[in-house]
């Protein structure tokens, strides 16, 4: 399988990745993060070709041809992929569109404390 990540990780957590993903090809690409996914210009087409697609993917890419299966973004929020377009094309595939939400649960939760507290 190909799987294409843009999720900036660190050391420990690259090295993890590249174990688990051993017998598979891992595509790696950097996204301008200094700007936000939605307006990052990043070519999709690495992406295109992938079978997972781990991080923040440009939406066109989920639209192209190709064997993807499985979409995991890495933000609790799926607004920029909540698109007819792109539900056809993941639907027409068979492909999974997974978020984050329960990652990001506690710390919600926390601050919503915090903030009834003050």
């Amino acid at each position: 399988m190909r799987i294409w990540c843009n999720h900036p990780l660190p050391p420990d957590a690259l090295r993890s990745l590249r174990a688990g993903t051993a017998g598979h090809e891992l595509l790696l690409h950097e996204r301008d993060r200094s700007r936000p996914p939605e307006r990052d210009a990043a070519d999709p087409a690495p992406a295109a070709g992938a079978d997972i697609l781990f991080g923040q993917p440009d939406p066109a890419a989920l639209l192209s041809d190709g064997p993807l299966r499985w979409v995991q973004l890495t933000s609790a929020g799926y607004t920029r992929y909540d698109r007819d377009d792109v539900r056809a094309a993941l639907r027409g595939r068979g492909a999974a569109l997974t978020n984050s939400s329960a990652v990001f649960a506690e710390p919600c939760a926390q601050h919503l404390a915090a903030t009834l507290l003050a």
